[in-house]
């Protein structure tokens, strides 16, 4: 997820059941906003990023 092709783009992790509050919040403000996928545990501890 780094990629310095994103002209300014910011990725922010927050818990599942906040993310609809925060996009609405962006949004509100003028900020292009939206949820793009979710963090699961992985094998052995590892986490995995899903990007929808």
């Amino acid at each position: 997820m780094c990629d310095a092709r994103t002209s300014g783009g910011l990725l922010i992790f927050v818990p599942g059941d906040k993310k609809d509050k925060l996009v609405t919040a962006l949004q509100k403000e003028g900020i292009l906003a939206a949820y793009i996928g979710d963090v699961y545990e992985g094998i052995k501890d590892n986490k995995l990023i899903f990007v929808d």
